[in-house]
């Protein structure tokens, strides 16, 4: 792990997390062994989900030559979530992972996967404008009042029903029933409605057909053009 990240994140072994009690290298290196200790043993619900998420992100990343542009950026990102709290490293873990595998899915899901990242820009978007102070540090808001634990929340409310990645990381969150309380009584129609609103489908369409019509051999994509060909056949008739 150490490895890996020296190679390819500038200056990482300088990085440090946890209010600069650990360096970030030895923090990755522990969540590969053993998850992350703020949400509960190894065993527990959402460790079960990160442990093996991380440790095929590495596996990929190893495969990666150290400058390889999609190396450098999702194991920067890796390192730069550790200087936040674990909430915010689980919920990157598990994006990250669901980048890297969710081109094994069928186009149905793909498409409902690349519908993901449009729907937490909304969920952000509502929290900025609900709760103001959001983005300040923890000498000036109780944590339960800042933007990691309140995406936790408003999954846990809404996350079955507006299709969220991250639900049980989100109910794993430490601070969750103060968060609950912060949240106050929202009906769940409502806001969903809202959110739904503020998104746009034509954007959502314009990133799919700019991500179908890259003739790039080597884009990252959201949808894996072998599985639209085999879809389009299979509903030609």
């Amino acid at each position: 792990v150490r490895g890996l990240l020296e190679a390819s994140v500038p200056g990482v072994a300088q990085m440090r997390g946890q209010r600069g009690e650990k360096t970030v290298t030895s923090m990755l290196s522990d969540c590969y062994n053993h998850g992350l200790w703020t949400l509960g043993p190894e065993d527990s619900a959402v460790n079960l989900q990160v442990v093996p998420a991380i440790r095929h992100i590495f596996a990929e990343m190893s495969k990666l030559e150290p400058s390889d542009p999609k190396r450098t950026s999702c194991l920067s990102t890796l390192a730069h979530a550790c200087q936040d709290c674990q909430q915010v490293q689980a919920r990157e873990i598990l994006r990250i992972f669901g980048d890297l595998t969710a081109q094994n899915e069928t186009f149905e899901m793909q498409l409902k996967y690349s519908l993901i990242r449009e729907k937490e820009a909304a969920l952000n978007r509502f929290i900025t404008q609900k709760h103001r102070d959001c983005d300040l540090d923890h000498t000036r808001v109780q944590p339960w009042q800042q933007r990691p634990h309140l995406v936790s929340g408003y999954t846990a409310l809404i996350g079955d029903e507006f299709g969220l990645d991250g639900l049980t990381a989100a109910n794993s969150d430490r601070f969750l029933p103060q968060v609950m309380k912060e949240l106050g009584k929202h009906p769940k129609r409502d806001l969903l409605e809202k959110l739904k609103n503020d998104m746009s489908v034509k954007e959502w369409l314009q990133t799919l057909l700019a991500d179908i019509n890259n003739q790039s051999s080597s884009a990252d994509r959201l949808i894996n053009r072998d599985c639209i060909f085999k879809w389009v056949q299979s509903n030609m008739s």
